[in-house]
């Protein structure tokens, strides 16, 4: 997938720039004292953080199987429409080497009984993965990027779903992207599209600080917007870059007029860490002020962790940005450039928590996966504290998803890597919502006897509260 970029055995040599090493304990310390709100009631759990949100997961109606291998969306990405009632994604990897790259998606009527995946139109680009995309006020979805292993592998092209009567329509209208990207967080406020970071790929590695041919200097920290109301005509323009390192599968979100980075990983470094990493987990975090063009410092990362799918304007209560799941790379950097090995615990969901499969601490029950690649954290960024926390999950309706045992931890259902993750809010007055995921790269796990595999066929809908607040 991305960075992990694994196909099938029996088509292409498998490739993969993570490896394991061993955990270097300990959570960063770089939390900032807050004032303001109190949480009532909330516990704290999981590196010390206050539980700020609980979730109530239970699956939506399973993704159609795609590609060759008939299986799921790995780095799709697009987002929740209508008011939340149509969760829409498209574009992405279902294995099997190159036929299994889509350029096609589907829309889900979330409200409906049933609900029933309905097929779009195929876009009129090739098929690839890591397109970044983010919704407009018109409820219309725009998708940036992505690569594929069919040369030029990375691209530019910026392409546009909306509603055309009762179906769908893509739209090719917009400027292409200034250089070919893939993985870059793409977030909108008003008509204005924002994409920042990414990275080239040429079927050989990643390249995040320069393209692949050492051009284009700092790629992965460059910051553009794009004003979709503007004339015809209008173009790309580039914003001060990112103070940080380059980067690639961070977190981009636009909250309260402002676009928040967290996190997100470099590729294309010297060895750091035990493992002599070149995919580096990065802990800076940084805000962005478009009426000032300015970038202020965040709070640091409670742990390295990177490969997130927030893009788009999805926060909930316009307040809490939610990461789902996620890949700690062996190797971390700091700011100022300073490697080493990973910083803190990530977790993963095991078959027996007593023996944990890999360098990864387990979650105190047992379930059934299989495979140990990838992590099942749920962190939540509270944008008007300016301070990390967790949630507590629960699946009432689906008891499966989350075992006896686990039940009030924060993980998600699956070891899941860049799965879709959209959020919209309900009630903002009972502090009420819900999250969207879909697909990602995942851990195989049998839930209710459905083996879900490395490219998961499984979407879910929680339902989300705030914890009590003074």
């Amino acid at each position: 997938r991305s960075p992990r970029l694994e196909e099938d055995q029996e088509m292409l040599t498998v490739f993969r720039v993570v490896t394991a090493a061993t955990l270097l304990g300990g959570a960063t310390g770089l939390l900032r004292a807050t004032t303001g709100d109190t949480y009532v009631g909330a516990t704290t759990t999981h590196h010390g953080l206050p539980v700020l949100l609980t979730i109530d997961w239970r699956r939506l109606e399973d993704l159609p199987a795609q590609g060759p291998l008939h299986q799921g969306f790995q780095d799709s990405d697009g987002g929740v429409i209508d008011g939340g009632a149509t969760l829409v994604t498209a574009f992405g990897y279902a294995g099997g080497g190159i036929p299994g790259f889509l350029n096609g998606g589907y829309a889900i009527n979330t409200t409906a009984t049933p609900a029933v995946w309905d097929p779009l139109p195929t876009a009129p680009v090739s098929g690839r993965q890591e397109v970044s995309a983010t919704r407009l006020p018109d409820d219309s979805l725009v998708f940036i990027g992505g690569f594929s292993y069919v040369a030029p592998y990375t691209f530019r092209e910026v392409v546009r779903l909306r509603r055309a009567g009762s179906g769908w329509a893509w739209d090719t209208g917009l400027p292409l992207f200034p250089y070919p990207v893939q993985s870059a967080g793409v977030a909108s406020i008003g008509g204005t599209i924002y994409a920042v970071g990414g990275c080239d790929y040429d079927r050989k590695a990643f390249y995040c600080s320069t393209d692949r041919n050492g051009q284009n200097v700092g790629m992965g920290r460059r910051l553009w917007s794009l004003d979709t109301d503007a004339a015809v005509g209008a173009g790309w323009t580039e914003l001060p870059m990112l103070p940080g390192p380059p980067r690639w599968v961070h977190s981009f979100t636009a909250v309260r007029g402002s676009l928040y980075v967290l996190g997100g990983a470099r590729s294309d470094v010297r060895g750091c860490g035990p493992e002599n990493a070149t995919t580096n987990g990065l802990l800076d975090c940084w805000r962005f002020d478009p009426s000032t063009a300015t970038w202020s410092r965040l709070p640091d990362f409670p742990f390295s962790s990177s490969n997130w799918q927030t893009n788009g304007p999805h926060a909930f209560m316009d307040r809490y940005i939610i990461l789902v799941g996620g890949n700690q790379y062996s190797g971390s950097e700091a700011e100022n450039g300073t490697c080493g090995g990973a910083v803190g615990e990530a977790h993963q969901t095991c078959p027996d928590p007593s023996h944990p499969p890999s360098r990864f601490p387990c979650w105190p029950c047992a379930i059934n996966t299989t495979g140990h690649s990838y992590n099942s954290d749920v962190l939540v960024f509270d944008v008007e504290q300016e301070r990390w926390g967790v949630v507590s999950s629960v699946s009432t309706r689906d008891p499966e998803l989350i075992p006896k045992g686990c039940v009030g931890q924060s993980l998600y259902p699956l070891n899941d890597n860049l799965p879709q993750t959209n959020v919209v809010t309900d009630d903002v007055r009972s502090s009420k919502g819900r999250i969207f995921t879909v697909g990602g790269e995942a851990d195989p796990r049998t839930i209710d006897k459905t083996l879900y595999t490395h490219y998961p066929t499984l979407a879910l809908v929680g339902d989300i509260s705030a914890v009590s607040l003074t």
